[in-house]
Formats: C-alpha cells, sequence, structure tokens
C-alpha cells in the first residue's frame, strides 16, 4: 500500500472514530493530491480515488485531456467536482 494509501485510509478511520452521532457528511478529496499519479495515468487514478469510496472532489485541470473527454471519465465513475482552484483574474476574465 502506497503512503497516499495510508494517508487517506488513516484520515477516514480518525473522521469516522471522531463521532459517536452518525453525521452525514460527504468526504472529498483534492485533485492536487495526487497530481504525480494523474500525470501518469489519468483513468487509473481517477479510478483509485473510486475505489476508497469518494465521490466529491475539488478540481482544477484536465492533465492534459480535452474537457469533454475529462468530463466523460468523471461522469462515468460517478465523481462530482463541487470546487475547483482557480486564479481570481482568469475566472473573472473568462467564466467559460
Amino acid at each position: 500500500m502506497n503512503r497516499i494509501s495510508c494517508l487517506v485510509i488513516g484520515a477516514l478511520l480518525i473522521m469516522s472514530c471522531a463521532h459517536k452521532e452518525e453525521i452525514p457528511q460527504d468526504i472529498g478529496l483534492q485533485f492536487y493530491s495526487l497530481r504525480k499519479q494523474f500525470d501518469e495515468d489519468v483513468p487509473g487514478t481517477l479510478d483509485l480515488i473510486r475505489s476508497w469510496g469518494i465521490q466529491t472532489i475539488e478540481g482544477g485541470e484536465t492533465y492534459g485531456m480535452e474537457r469533454s473527454d475529462f468530463q466523460k471519465l468523471l461522469k462515468d465513475r460517478g465523481l462530482n467536482v463541487v470546487s475547483v482552484g482557480a486564479d481570481y483574474n482568469e475566472l473573472y476574465e473568462s467564466l467559460d
């Protein structure tokens, strides 16, 4: 098991033990955390994220893929982008 997997699993365990009551809350992941894995294998990295049970993600870039192709990979895996990291000026000047 690699270091990233151990960190994610450990964080999930800590969070699950922190509350005795059931509190509905999504656990998300920032794509930047796996930037090196995305550089090597985009579909495989998305599969890894999904195998962890994560559905809520913070996106940003498409790692060299066309936006429509990347969006299809996300949709096929049930991954929901709820936020993005972006430059304010870039967003202000071009919202498309």
